[in-house]
């Protein structure tokens, strides 16, 4: 799983549009609209920041009031968007005691919980250096790659206790469960070779559903969804199959993708991060953008940089810790760029 930027994976490629947005507002308009009505907003978690976008300014920004004062490597936000899990940076409550000056971890770092203001501080030392956390839907488990084992693991989010799959080449991405709760879904990872996989619960049974990796879940349905890049990991195709390997269709294409697509909670919109097109204002290598499944309609919200996360999930912010948020812009703050016309 892809944390930061890689520059060896920089490349160029096109995109495939589906549908028509005649009848529908703009991509730009809409995530505009949902953020000032509903909160809704993309987040990351890196290097004990909190990073939010903002849909209006166009800009990524600092929100230093969401964990604030807690060190950590990484993470991901649970289901309601009230909760984090980390990999805390030594499980201290003081993130000046436990990460450097660039915001890295000093010595060891295990999973941990906290509200999203920081509050309520909870750590599982038993679960080293924690990679892919993936909420269950009702934030009940985790499914990351850490632990004793270093493999893939399922971890009851009360008491941490920790049920092996019995995977060590392999990684989550958040969204990696069915809305049931019974599968997750993972990418197996061999040199030169990736496969996504199914796990059942029930059955502790592993299908392979083919070629490919980053795989996701569109919330509420029995789709996933994932990226090829090729052995060359040039041009790249995001794809979406069902759970039990049927009716596997192209998303759309693009070029030198480094993340999964992270799915909005209604499964209308996905972001993902790739390279700059020829096309676009130049001087930015990376671009975070958000692509629209009704009609294939897309936009880049955001510059990237180097050591920026690749991995944002969509939240919507709850109204007790907007109130209060404060952000600070930590990139230019170019318009919206609209892919396709509508």
């Amino acid at each position: 799983m892809s944390l930061a930027l890689d520059a060896k994976s920089c490349v160029f490629g096109g995109r495939l549009a589906i549908g028509s947005a005649q009848q529908q507002e703009s991509l730009s308009t809409e995530l505009s609209r949902r953020q000032k009505q509903d909160g809704l907003t993309l987040v990351s978690l890196l290097w004990s920041k909190v990073y939010t976008v903002d849909f209006v300014r166009q800009s990524l920004s600092f929100s230093p009031d969401l964990l604030q004062n807690l060190g950590f490597r990484y993470g991901t936000v649970s289901p309601d968007g009230n909760q984090a899990a980390f990999d805390s940076c030594g499980g201290s409550a003081h993130a000046q005691e436990s990460i450097d000056s660039e915001g890295n971890c000093i010595g060891r770092s295990g999973l941990a919980t906290a509200g999203l203001d920081g509050s309520g501080l909870r750590t599982f030392p038993e679960i080293s250096s924690p990679i892919g956390i993936c909420w269950s839907p009702d934030a009940s488990r985790f499914a990351l790659r850490g632990g004793p084992a270093n493999g893939l693991e399922i971890v009851d989010a009360h008491n941490g206790s920790p049920q092996s799959i019995d995977e060590t080449e392999a990684f989550f991405e958040p969204q990696c469960w069915s809305h049931d709760g019974n599968l997750v879904v993972y990418t197996r990872n061999k040199p030169r070779k990736q496969t996504v996989v199914i796990y059942n619960f029930e059955t502790k049974k592993k299908t392979e559903l083919g070629a490919g990796g980053y795989a996701t879940w569109i919330p509420g349905t029995d789709w996933i969804t994932f990226k090829d890049c090729g052995i060359d990991l040039q041009r790249c195709t995001y794809y979406k199959v069902r759970r039990d390997g049927t009716g596997k269709k192209i998303l759309f294409k693009t070029l030198a993708a480094t993340s999964p697509l992270s799915w909005s909670s209604d499964g209308r919109l996905a972001a993902f991060v790739s390279t700059s097109r020829p096309t676009e204002p130049a001087g930015i290598s990376w671009r975070l953008r958000v692509w629209r499944i009704s009609d294939g309609s897309e936009v880049w919200v955001s510059n990237i940089g180097e050591r920026d996360s690749v991995f944002f999930q969509w939240i919507t912010i709850p109204r007790s810790v907007a109130r209060n948020m404060r952000t600070d812009s930590q990139a230019p703050q170019l318009p919206i760029h609209q892919v396709t016309s509508d």
